[in-house]
């Protein structure tokens, strides 16, 4: 074996002395198959010299020699080992069971588990896990062979078996010898035994109640003494208790310096200081003058009034920067728009105190100081800020903060922002969603406000219109797009659905109907209001802003499909009202009795479909009429009559119920 073949299988002893020659075989794939062989070569080599130096009677220097030519083995079968990626499988299917055999004497399985479990059990002792250790102990046996590689050292593990009281072992110590050990304070008393870390922290495992607790700070205090303790934080609560401790018993901290404590944190006794008169705090003037200072920049930092903040920028003048402050960076896009104009500087410091006065919680002087600032902000940046307190209600209506809006919005000023009321309403609304009189109070109330803002925008009829007529004209105007943005802005379904109620009842009002189930919209003929296409854009970006956040809703499908219908477009009503019905019954098997085929969707659907052209579909939606079936078969049929429709009668039939169906369909 250790001469290579004809097939030129490299020798070991050729690769030991040549390191270029062995790093070249190892990483040489085309030799992976000769590694394996070679590994035995050199495991084989390593055991020899251990087996000549384990003869006894060799001189040092051959002593020497065989030990480093064991170690030198060794490693050069690591590293044929890692070549091979550890891959002992690839080893066992390209060397020979006899020739295994023939090289080494394979040791028992049941005496290598008994070495790997007493290694654990050394392990867990040595680590302080003496209640593991000492449920594996019962398990470990004496080795069948006397190899040493799954030897065990006996005189161990008759200690470990004696400390933790084990029996039963064939390392166990005669009973007789072995007496019960009891953890009591004469024990703790006991010099050597408060000196022994083992017996310590066993103590502390085996007693309970007061007396582990002794033991617990006896080990604790002890590590620190030690100089190792197991955790930092617990060293900080004794460190903090022995400052205690100095500050209330005499001399306890000498006590400590002598036997060898770091004591440079500890504090020594607490003496009584002199006794001094007290002084009384400083007045609100006192406080007052403190701050009044003549640094106008000092100025800019403590003072909100305008006239104060217009001394202070001219007196700095060109030695203050605007961004040095900071601001909402809600706003930091609109003010930047004006970066190039004069009142940048002046502007952008009195957001910057807004903001101060947010950021500490100072909700009055907010307030009062925006009162002020408002005219100094100019009617642009007004409106910008109106705009964002519009996003800033909305989105808290939307994430459910709605009793801040309805608590704090009463004290916004209603001249600057004028959706406040509204938001308000709207935060009663959806707190006391389930109780019906304070729904009952918010929709008389949302009614009151917001029905003379449409009447207040409308041209009177008639009549020349002044110069103040027509300011006050744009003004509810203006409030009117400021409202319907808010609107816009919500994705509360309840809101959502509370301003379509509003909405339709309006219009419904408006066109002379009652309101009737379902919010469903009629058509009249007579108008209250000269402009309508307020209320009916209103109606517009209501309900689609409640399709868009839920389009699988009967009520606000059928609510669409009736608005669509009124505005003629039969089409996209004929489409919603066939969305209605699978909304209802997603497996389309709704019966004919049910109360979702009412008879007036059914006329609309038939008008719908004859306006569209399918007067075929038209003539065969008269079918589930429960009123007046006659009738609109006859308005149908003249219709197929007179006109050319656009769906083909054989592609209808499957839809055929009724026999005057039939009937009407053969006469056509």
């Amino acid at each position: 074996m250790d001469n290579p073949d004809s097939t030129g299988e490299p020798s070991w002893l050729e690769l030991f002395i040549d390191p270029a020659g062995i790093s070249a075989a190892l990483l040489d794939p085309e030799k992976k198959k000769h590694l394996p062989r070679l590994l035995i070569q050199f495991t084989d080599k390593a055991f020899f010299a251990e087996r000549e130096k384990d003869k006894g009677k060799l001189a040092i220097e051959e002593l020497m020699l065989f030990e480093r030519k064991s170690a030198s083995m060794r490693l050069c079968a690591m590293a044929t080992f890692a070549a091979l990626n550890y891959d002992i499988d690839y080893i066992l299917d390209n060397i020979t069971r006899n020739e295994l055999q023939t090289l080494r004497v394979l040791a028992d399985t049941a005496d290598v588990a008994n070495k790997c479990l007493s290694e654990l059990v050394t392990f867990l002792f040595t680590s302080g896990e003496l209640p593991e250790a000492r449920k594996h102990l019962h398990r470990i046996v004496r080795p069948k062979c006397t190899y040493p590689m799954v030897a065990i050292d006996e005189e161990v593990f008759r200690s470990y078996c004696q400390i933790l009281n084990v029996q039963g072992t064939p390392y166990s110590v005669t009973p007789n010898t072995i007496r019960p050990f009891v953890y009591d304070l004469n024990t703790l008393n006991d010099e050597s035994m408060r000196k022994s870390e083992l017996y310590r922290y066993r103590g502390a495992q085996e007693t309970t109640g007061q007396l582990q607790s002794v033991y617990r700070a006896e080990n604790a205090a002890l590590s620190v003494v030690d100089g190792h303790t197991e955790y930092k934080r617990r060293r900080q609560i004794i460190r903090a208790h022995l400052q205690y401790l100095c500050g209330s018993i005499p001399d306890l901290r000498d006590i400590l310096k002598t036997n060898g404590v770091d004591v440079s944190e500890l504090r020594t006794l607490a003496v009584p200081s002199e006794h001094r008169p007290l002084e009384r705090p400083p007045r609100l003037e006192q406080l007052a003058n403190l701050l009044r200072g003549s640094d106008p920049f000092w100025a800019l930092m403590t003072i909100f009034d305008v006239n104060a903040l217009k001394q202070a920028l001219i007196e700095l003048g060109p030695f203050w920067f605007p961004t040095k402050m900071h601001i909402s960076e809600f706003l930091i896009e609109s003010l930047e728009k004006r970066v190039n104009t004069p009142a940048y500087t002046l502007q952008r410091l009195l957001l910057a105190k807004l903001y101060q006065l947010s950021r500490m919680h100072n909700f009055q002087g907010f307030v009062e100081n925006l009162s002020a600032y408002s005219v100094e902000l100019g009617q642009d940046m007004n409106i910008d800020l109106t705009f964002e307190s519009i996003h800033c209600l909305s989105l808290m209506l939307n994430l459910g903060d709605h009793q801040v809006v309805f608590e704090k919005g009463g004290q916004i000023p209603i001249e600057i922002f004028k959706c406040v009321p509204i938001a308000r309403m709207f935060g009663a609304f959806v707190k006391s969603y389930d109780e019906l009189v304070t729904q009952k109070k918010c929709a008389d109330g949302f009614w009151r406000t917001m029905t003379p803002k449409f009447v207040d925008s409308q041209p009177t009829r008639g009549l020349r219109r002044g110069h103040d007529a027509e300011m006050r004209i744009q003004a509810a105007r203006k409030e009117l797009v400021l409202l319907f943005h808010m609107f816009s802005l919500l994705r509360e379904k309840r809101l959502v659905d509370f301003i379509i109620a509003y909405a339709v009842c309006l219009h419904n009002k408006l066109m002379l109907a009652q309101k009737s189930s379902h919010l469903k919209i009629h058509a009249s003929s007579k108008l209250d209001i000269t402009n309508l296409d307020d209320v009916r854009q209103l109606l517009q970006l209501m309900i689609e802003r409640a399709y868009s956040i839920s389009n699988t809703d009967p009520d606000t499908i059928r609510t669409y499909a009736d608005f669509l219908y009124v505005e003629k477009d039969y089409q996209g009503a004929a489409q919603k009202y066939l969305e209605y019905f699978a909304a209802n019954d997603p497996t389309f098997r709704l019966s004919t009795s049910s109360d979702v085929f009412d008879d007036t969707i059914i006329n609309r659907l038939r008008i719908c479909t004859a306006h569209s052209g399918f007067l075929t579909m038209s003539l065969l939606t008269c079918q589930w009429l429960q009123v007046g079936r006659k009738n609109a078969y006859q308005k149908a049929i003249q219709l197929l009559k007179n006109n050319e429709t656009r769906d083909v009668g054989a592609n209808c039939a499957e839809f055929v119920t009724d026999v005057a169906a039939v009937e009407l369909l053969n006469l056509a």
